[in-house]
C-alpha cells in the first residue's frame, strides 16, 4: 500500500509540473510584463512603439531605407541592441536592458509566438 501511494504522489507531483506553463513562451511574457515592455509595446502601435501582435516574420521598413525580416536575429537585436536598427516612423526610444541570453531567447520565443490577434500583456494599475 505504501509503494502505491508512493507512487501515486510521485506521478501527482510530476504532472503538476506538466502544463504550468514554464515554456520559453511563458517565462518570455512574464519578463515582458515584469520589465515593464508592455508599457509602451501594445496589441498595436502605439506612439511609443510599434506592436508586437504578428511582428514575427515579417518585413520591416527600416529608418535608413532599407527592409529586413524580423526573424530571431532581428528580434534579438532589438532587445539587446535597441538604437541599432530603428525602424521607419520610430525614434529611437527604447532603453538598454542587460539581459541573460536565456532571457533574451525567451522573449524572442514569446514575441515569434504572437499572432497578429494576440493580446499583449497589460500592466496593472496595482503594479504601476
Amino acid at each position: 500500500m505504501r509503494v502505491r501511494l508512493a507512487i501515486l504522489l510521485a506521478v501527482a507531483v510530476a504532472m503538476t509540473g506538466c502544463g504550468s506553463g514554464d515554456t520559453p513562451e511563458s517565462r518570455g511574457e512574464a519578463l515582458v510584463r515584469d520589465l515593464g515592455c508592455v508599457a509602451c509595446h501594445a496589441d498595436t502601435d502605439t506612439s511609443l512603439a510599434p506592436a508586437w501582435a504578428g511582428i514575427a516574420g515579417t518585413e520591416r521598413s527600416l529608418a535608413d531605407g532599407t527592409s529586413v525580416i524580423a526573424d530571431a536575429a532581428y528580434l534579438r537585436q532589438a532587445i539587446v541592441d535597441p538604437g541599432a536598427v530603428i525602424v521607419e516612423g520610430w525614434r529611437p526610444a527604447m532603453p538598454n536592458f542587460y539581459l541573460a541570453d536565456d532571457e533574451v531567447d525567451d522573449i524572442v520565443a514569446y514575441l515569434q509566438s504572437l499572432g497578429s490577434d494576440a493580446l499583449v500583456p497589460t500592466i496593472d494599475a496595482d503594479e504601476e
